[in-house]
Order: C-alpha cells, then sequence, then structure tokens
C-alpha cells in the first residue's frame, strides 16, 4: 500500500511517500509563478500544481491521498489566503478522480499539531505561540523522529515536508497503520 500526504500551497507543496512500512520519500515541489497578470499566475501555478500532483501518485503508484484540510481563520485579512488554498484543494480533487483513487482524506491541521507535538488549542497558548514558533515546533518533532530534512540556501529547514510527514504519521496512527520511523530501526 502506497499512500501520498500532501501539505498544500501555490508556491511550494510538502509530500510524503508511505510505502511497505515506512516513510520511504519526502520533499517539496516547487510552483513558478509565470503569468502577466495575478490571474494567469494564479491559473499558471494551479496548472503546474495539478501536473505535479499527478506525476508523484503516477510515480510511486499512490493508492491513497492524505492532505491537510484548510483552516478557515476569523481574521478577515487571511480571506485571499483561505481561497488560494481552496483552488489548491480542488486541484488535489481533480488529481485524485483523474487518477481514480478513493477520496482523499483530509486531516484537520490542529489534529496533526497535537498528534505530533502536543499542540493545545486552548486561548493562552493559541495567542502565545506565533506561526513561526509552530513550524519550528513541528521541525523539531519530525527530526526527533529520524527525519532529516532539506534546507534551503539560507539553511532553513523545509517546514513544508515536515507538515507533509506530520499529516502522514496522524493519518497511520489514526488507521492503526505500523510505521518505523528512521530512530526507531
Amino acid at each position: 500500500m502506497t499512500i501520498l500526504a500532501l501539505d498544500t500551497s501555490s508556491s511550494k507543496t510538502g509530500y510524503a511517500i508511505y510505502k511497505n512500512g515506512k516513510i520511504t520519500e519526502h520533499g517539496s515541489i516547487r510552483i513558478l509563478s509565470r503569468g502577466a497578470t495575478d490571474t494567469e499566475r494564479t491559473q499558471n501555478r494551479l496548472g503546474q500544481l495539478y501536473t505535479k500532483v499527478c506525476n508523484l501518485i503516477s510515480k510511486h503508484k499512490a493508492v491513497q491521498l492524505v492532505a491537510e484540510d484548510i483552516f478557515k481563520d476569523s481574521d478577515p485579512r487571511k480571506q485571499s489566503a483561505f481561497d488560494i488554498l481552496a483552488q489548491c484543494r480542488g486541484v488535489i480533487v481533480a488529481s485524485n478522480t483523474q487518477n481514480q483513487l478513493p477520496p482523499i482524506v483530509f486531516i484537520n491541521p490542529l489534529k496533526v499539531k497535537h498528534d505530533i507535538w502536543g499542540y493545545s488549542s486552548s486561548i493562552r497558548q493559541h495567542r502565545t505561540m506565533t506561526r513561526q514558533e509552530q513550524k519550528q515546533r513541528m521541525i523539531r518533532a519530525v527530526e526527533r523522529l529520524g527525519y532529516q530534512l532539506k534546507t534551503d540556501r539560507n539553511g532553513n529547514k523545509d517546514n513544508d515536508q515536515a507538515d507533509a510527514i506530520g499529516i502522514l504519521v496522524t493519518y497511520l496512527n489514526a488507521h492503526k497503520i505500523p510505521v518505523a520511523h528512521p530512530k526507531t530501526k
């Protein structure tokens, strides 16, 4: 059974592959921005996302897709980010349908944070922890499992890969599917 987990975005999408009892590959795919207008750039990015997700499904012969659900923040300033993520979700649903896979399992991002590093959505913790701190906690938690994350040219670890691994581990644990992490070998 091969499962593909995605942390989807319109600029960089993290992915992780589960096969034969372990996470065999993880990384991120970059989506380039091309086009003269915002509409052209968005359509081009969504087209690239579709192609790249279909390629991952085909290359790894995935039989199930798992993805982070989109989170609707009450802050109206974040509406455009929500709209883009909703379009990306539609693209991965189309990729899934094109490849005739069972319905995608969407996992709430707060559940992933809770399962991987013990995040509590209590008002106190939610207000005191920045988005950057949350990313760093996910990176550290995934590295404690033994996964080596790629870094960019500035030495920053790829939080999209960490999120994809977290999504996959959360799915595997919820379905009682055994997984051997690098630290447990």
